[in-house]
């Protein structure tokens, strides 16, 4: 009687702690949170730009006269602007994340698994240290003051380096975590557009695409905010040119707008499926 009592309540107490740490655990959101989140940033940062930059409503194109570039998009997307920001949180979630599902994994002596999130996990840090610290940059600028072609090349190749270890990891471990249809999903959204960005960033950029992409949203967005717009649009590129920047507005909307939107849907895309699979484990297997 009394070893029903005590085991009825170490029942409860499992399923109360459950319940607190599920309330007040900083890693308690879901998936569909993280893809909402981005998702939703992306959409109001797309309405910023239109409503003020392009339609100028309620004059608020005005309050962006002293900034150096007077275009909100460009503040938005920019480097160390608010989506960057936002993308170096998720890779960080989904490092983290991806280390304690290897934890855990580890701990089962289920080894094969625990191997592919370390590897997720360590990659993870490596994109996330790259784009904050922007070692490539440092690399190619600063201490070997290569050209401009030949750093292209050299981009590529770290940008091959740091995709190695998540690569690794699909093609031999994917098979062990193959479990969860909304996690793969995920995975490969990620894959695609963290991809897609880096096939701007690099080899776009030896080519005509950027250059397309870029105009076409110069134009694109001159048609429908007219001269004004224009006007702000030649006013910048006079003034790369006379500084010697060199990022045009056409170059800025690929730099900034276009592939800091790829890379943002990418951090979101693949820190949700470190929380889908760590759902999965819970409803499956009830661990994690």
């Amino acid at each position: 009687m009394i070893q029903k009592i005590i085991g009825r309540t170490k029942k409860v107490m499992r399923i109360i702690e459950k319940k607190i740490e599920k309330l007040f655990s900083p890693i308690s959101i879901s998936y569909k949170h993280v893809i909402y989140l981005g998702l939703l940033t992306l959409l109001i940062s797309y309405i910023l730009m239109l409503a003020v930059d392009i339609f100028n409503v309620f004059n608020t194109r005005s309050l962006l006269e002293d900034l150096y570039i007077p275009l909100l998009w460009n503040s938005i997307f920019t480097e160390r602007g608010p989506v960057e920001i936002l993308q170096w949180i998720f890779l960080a979630g989904f490092s983290i994340t991806s280390a304690k599902i290897a934890k855990n994994f580890k701990e089962k002596d289920k080894l094969k698994e625990s191997i592919f999130w370390s590897l997720f996990a360590f990659g993870g840090f490596i994109m996330l240290l790259e784009d904050a610290v922007n070692i490539r940059h440092f690399i190619i600028g600063t201490v070997f003051s290569l050209e401009w072609y030949v750093g292209k090349k050299l981009e590529l190749l770290i940008f091959g380096l740091i995709a190695l270890l998540p690569i690794i990891a699909i093609i031999k471990y994917f098979k062990y975590v193959n479990q969860d249809k909304v996690t793969n999903i995920l995975i490969v959204l990620g894959f695609i557009f963290y991809g897609s960005a880096v096939f701007i960033s690099g080899p776009a950029d030896l080519t005509e695409i950027n250059p397309w992409i870029g105009n076409s949203l110069y134009d694109l967005t001159v048609s429908i905010g007219g001269e004004e717009v224009e006007e702000i649009y030649v006013y910048i590129d006079e003034k790369m040119v006379a500084t010697q920047d060199g990022k045009l507005v056409w170059y800025r909307f690929v730099d900034f707008l276009v592939e800091e939107s790829l890379e943002l849907l990418g951090a979101t895309m693949l820190f949700a499926s470190t929380l889908s699979y760590k759902k999965y484990l819970k409803k499956e297997y009830d661990y994690y």
